[in-house]
């Protein structure tokens, strides 16, 4: 590994000289320039992949590290061509039509605000050295079907320029949704614990969208907590058919489809046979819903 990272410095300094060389500072600089996104996701890649190394248990024999040398040369290696071809040609493409690109992410975008979210905790949930920006959502890529964005979550180095562009086009839009998912999780975990007096043992998600709570909280199944998604009739099937074959970790998961322009949240959990009043209940309310309920 610290072999072929240092290949990949030594080709890039060896290049940048000889453009010197060849056509100037200016040209050099560019080419030094064009590489520091690839210098840093060769670099979080060697990172991690020596952190894998010191956590592992020793083994007998030497396949388990072969095999790690082995996924990162192909890691590395992928990093080489997307910094080479890739981030050069969308940085061409965006000096000579930003209106172009503009329209071509418009139509790969997501087509409501909850595969909007689902794709951002998507690229937050994948393998980052910076924790800050790290969630623990196995379960978002479910809802990618976008193979563009696929293709940018399985990259270093294009993640990071997509979340360097989203935090000047949004600024805080990313943080927001990283404190606001983690807040709400300490939040749930505190208010269930059993240490509590009258710990929570009902969950109500108002809109709940592409959330993942019910069975990624493997804590909510322990402290026998049951979670009420409700949401519109056609996200919630579609939510149930994403899902298919998962099996929540909460206590019980129970389904509601509701209209919140139209329907009484109070009749609608009356009329559910699950539902228990006389229960510690906490409610929690999509803030992204909010936009589409009128006052």
């Amino acid at each position: 590994g610290a072999i072929a990272w240092m290949l990949i410095i030594l080709g890039y300094v060896v290049s940048s000289l000889g453009a010197f060389y060849e056509f100037g500072i200016l040209e050099a600089s560019f080419c030094l320039a064009a590489a520091v996104p690839l210098f840093f996701g060769a670099a979080l890649q060697l990172w991690k992949y020596r952190h894998e190394i010191m956590m592992t248990p020793p083994t007998t024999g030497s396949s388990n590290n072969d095999t790690n040398d082995a996924k990162l040369l192909i890691q590395i290696g992928r990093e080489l061509v997307i910094g080479v071809f890739v981030v050069p040609a969308l940085l061409t493409l965006n000096m000579v039509g930003p209106s172009r690109v503009k329209r071509f992410f418009s139509k790969t975008s997501h087509k409501n605000t909850a595969g909007g979210v689902a794709g951002l905790r998507f690229l937050c949930s994948m393998e980052s050295a910076d924790e800050r920006i790290h969630l623990e959502d196995p379960y978002a890529e479910r809802y990618i079907s976008n193979k563009i964005l696929r293709f940018v979550g399985s990259s270093t180095v294009l993640r990071y320029l997509l979340f360097r562009a989203l935090e000047k086009r949004h600024p805080g839009a990313l943080g927001h949704l990283i404190s606001r998912t983690r807040s709400i999780d300490d939040c749930i975990l505190d208010l269930t614990s059993p240490e509590r007096s009258h710990p929570v043992t009902q969950i109500v998600l108002l809109g709940a969208g592409y959330d993942m709570r019910a069975y990624r909280l493997s804590a909510l199944g322990d402290r026998g907590v049951t979670v009420f998604e409700v949401d519109q009739s056609f996200m919630s099937k579609e939510k149930q058919q994403k899902c298919y074959g998962l099996q929540p970790t909460c206590n019980k998961l129970v389904h509601i489809e509701t209209d919140f322009n139209n329907d009484s949240l109070a009749e609608m959990l009356i009329r559910c046979n699950q539902f228990d009043a006389t229960q510690s209940t906490l409610y929690i309310w999509a803030r992204d819903v909010s936009i589409y309920v009128p006052p």
